[in-house]
C-alpha cells in the first residue's frame, strides 16, 4: 500500500479533496455499521481541523473556501464539459496545493439540465420514486415470513397491479375490497402470503412474455405445503389462517392455474365450513365470512359462466338475505367487481384461443357488439359526471345486458353434439352445445339483422325475448346476463365503463389489425382497467 493510500486511510493526508468513504454493510451487521460510521465521524472532524490550521497559515478564512459546482454532463453541451473537464484534470492533486486558491465557481447558465418529463409524467416518476425507494418494506418483522429481494420485487409488482386501490388519496372514504378485504387476509398468516407472491410471480411472467413461471410454481408449491402441514396438525375444524390461504389459492388457480385445481379447492373450502359449523362461524371474522360468501356463489372459476348463482346480489335483492346488512351487500358486490376485473384476462386468453381471427367469421355477432360501442359515442353518454338520467341509465342498463348476454353464450362450453350439422330452420331450437352456440347466435342475428341493426333496445328484444326462450340453456343465460348488469349497475359510474370499454376492447380486437374502432372511447384492457380502478 503507498504512503498515500495509507494516509487516506488515516484520514491524514494532506490537501485530501475526498470527505467521504463509502462501504457496503449488510443489513443486520449493526455492530459494523456503528463502527464504520464512528470512523467516518472522527475522520472528517480531523480533516476539518487540518483545514482550519492551513487556512489559518495562508492567511484565508474558511468561509472564502469555495466549493466548485458540478453539473450532469449534457450531450447538447460538449464543448462546454470537456473544457470544465479539462480544467479540473489540470488542477493540482493533494499534495502541494495548499498555496493554489480554488477557481471560482460559475454562475448557473444554461448549461444546467433543465427537467426531464416535465408536468404530469414527472410527478408520476417523482411518485413511484418516493413509494419504491423505502427499501426495507418489512423494517418491524410484521410480514409473516422474511422478506428477501424476491418478495421486495413481487410485493411491488402487485402493488403497481392494483395502483389505484393501493394508493388512494382518500381510502376512508368508501369500502376498498384489497386493504380492507384482501391484504389483510394474504399477511395474516406465510401459505396466505406465499399464494399472494404465486400470483405476482405469474403476472410478472406473463408481461415479460414467458408462457410459464418457475417462480410462481414455487411459490404455489410452498403454499400448498404450508397448509398440509397445518391441515396435518390440526385435531379439530380448520383454522382462519387454513381458510384464507385456500381462498387466495383459489384466486390464483381462477386466473393462473386449471379449472380441475379450483374444484378441488372448492370442495376443499366447503368441507372446512362445515367442519367450522358452517358460515355463521365465521361471523368474529368479517373478511372471511364476506370472501367465503362471494366463493359460495361460484361453481365454476370465472364469472362469465352462466352456472354462478348472483341473484342474492341483484338490485331487487332483500339485504337481510346478504349476511344481514345492507352494508355486507354493498361490500360483497365491491368484492365481486374486482373479481370480474380479475375474470376478464382469462376471458381475453380464451376468446383468442377459441376465435384466432376475432369476429371476424361471425358477422352478425360483430355488428351487434359495433351497435353497443355506438350507442356509447351517443350524445349524452358520457357526461363525465356521475349523477345519471333516467333514461340514461335504462340505456345504458340495456347495452351491459346485451353485451354480457354476448360475452357469456361466446364462453359456453358444454359438451360438443358430434351429430350437429347446419343450423337452420328448427336447429336453432334444440340445447346449445359449446362450440354451436356462438355459431347460431350469429346466424339468428344474420337471419333477423332488419330488425336490430339500428336500434339497441331492438337488439335486446330480439335477445331476451325472442332467442333465449329457444331453449332452458339461452334463458338461463339471459337471466345470469340481467343479474350480472343489474350488479354492475350498482357500482361507480367510472368501473362501469371501465369494465364495459375493456369488454367491447377484447371482442372488437382483431390480429394484426389492433382494436377495430375503439380509439374514441378509449384503449383499456384488463391490466389497465386492473391498475386504475376505483371501486366505491
Amino acid at each position: 500500500m503507498s504512503d498515500q493510500a495509507a494516509a487516506d486511510r488515516d484520514g491524514n493526508a494532506p490537501g485530501n479533496t475526498s470527505d467521504t468513504s463509502f462501504m457496503f454493510v449488510p443489513q443486520r451487521l449493526s455492530k459494523q455499521a456503528r463502527s464504520h460510521a464512528m470512523k467516518e465521524h472522527w475522520k472528517q472532524r480531523r480533516r476539518d481541523k487540518r483545514n482550519r490550521e492551513e487556512a489559518s497559515t495562508n492567511g484565508e478564512s474558511t468561509s472564502s473556501k469555495v466549493r466548485r459546482l458540478i453539473f450532469p454532463k449534457l450531450a447538447t453541451q460538449e464543448s462546454t464539459n470537456s473544457t470544465t473537464s479539462s480544467s479540473h484534470r489540470s488542477q493540482p492533486s493533494g499534495s502541494g496545493s495548499n498555496n493554489v486558491t480554488p477557481p471560482a465557481p460559475q454562475p448557473p447558465t444554461a448549461t444546467r439540465p433543465q427537467p426531464v418529463l416535465p408536468g404530469i409524467p414527472e410527478q408520476a416518476l417523482r411518485g413511484m420514486s418516493q413509494v419504491l425507494s423505502c427499501g426495507h418494506l418489512d423494517p418491524f418483522d410484521a410480514f409473516p415470513i422474511k422478506l428477501s429481494p424476491e418478495h421486495h420485487k413481487l410485493i411491488h409488482h402487485f402493488l403497481c397491479i392494483h395502483a389505484a386501490m393501493v394508493f388512494d388519496g382518500n381510502p376512508t372514504k368508501s369500502f376498498n375490497p384489497l386493504l380492507d378485504v384482501w391484504l389483510p387476509l394474504d399477511l395474516s398468516n406465510a401459505a396466505a402470503f406465499n399464494a399472494l407472491m404465486a400470483n405476482s410471480a405469474a403476472h410478472l411472467s406473463m408481461m415479460q412474455g414467458k408462457r410459464y413461471s418457475p417462480e410462481s410454481l414455487h411459490f404455489k408449491n410452498e403454499a400448498l405445503r404450508i397448509i398440509g402441514e397445518w391441515l396435518t396438525e390440526s385435531s379439530g375444524a380448520p383454522s382462519d389462517e387454513v381458510i384464507a390461504a385456500v381462498l387466495r389459492m383459489m384466486t390464483y388457480e381462477r386466473q393462473w392455474g386449471s379449472e380441475t385445481e379450483w374444484l378441488t379447492h372448492r370442495k376443499g373450502i366447503d368441507s372446512m365450513i362445515d367442519a367450522r359449523g358452517g358460515i355463521e362461524t365465521l361471523r368474529h371474522n368479517w373478511r372471511l365470512q364476506l370472501v367465503f360468501y362471494l366463493i359460495s356463489l361460484m361453481s365454476r372459476p370465472s364469472w362469465f359462466y352462466s352456472y354462478n348463482e348472483i341473484d342474492n346480489l341483484s338490485l331487487n335483492t332483500d339485504s337481510a338475505l346478504v349476511l344481514g346488512s345492507a352494508t355486507n351487500l354493498h361490500n360483497i358486490r365491491c368484492l365481486w367487481l374486482l373479481s370480474i376485473v380479475q375474470d376478464t384476462r382469462t376471458f381475453m386468453d380464451r376468446f383468442r384461443e377459441q376465435f384466432n381471427n376475432g369476429l371476424s367469421n361471425l358477422s352478425g355477432i360483430q355488428a351487434a357488439v359495433l351497435l353497443i360501442q355506438m350507442q356509447m359515442l351517443e350524445p349524452g353518454q358520457d357526461e363525465g359526471t356521475s349523477q345519471q338520467t333516467l333514461d340514461q341509465a335504462r340505456s345504458e342498463h340495456i347495452r351491459l345486458s346485451c353485451l354480457f348476454f354476448i360475452c357469456v353464450l361466446l364462453q359456453t362450453t358444454a359438451p360438443t353434439n358430434p351429430t350437429a350439422s347446419n343450423m337452420t330452420g328448427k336447429d336453432l331450437l334444440l340445447p346449445l352445445s359449446g362450440d354451436e352456440a356462438p355459431y347460431r347466435l350469429n346466424d339468428f342475428l344474420l337471419v333477423h339483422d332488419l330488425e336490430w341493426q339500428y336500434s339497441l333496445p331492438d337488439l335486446h328484444r330480439l335477445l331476451f325475448q325472442n332467442f333465449a326462450h329457444r331453449n332452458a340453456e339461452t334463458a338461463r343465460i339471459a337471466d345470469y346476463a340481467a343479474q350480472m348488469a343489474d350488479v354492475l349497475s350498482s357500482m361507480n359510474r367510472e368501473s362501469r365503463r371501465g369494465l364495459e370499454i375493456c369488454l367491447l376492447n377484447i371482442l372488437l380486437d382483431q390480429p394484426g389489425l389492433g382494436p377495430h374502432n375503439t380509439l374514441s372511447i378509449g384503449d383499456e384492457t384488463p391490466d389497465s382497467l386492473m391498475s386504475t380502478l376505483h371501486i366505491s
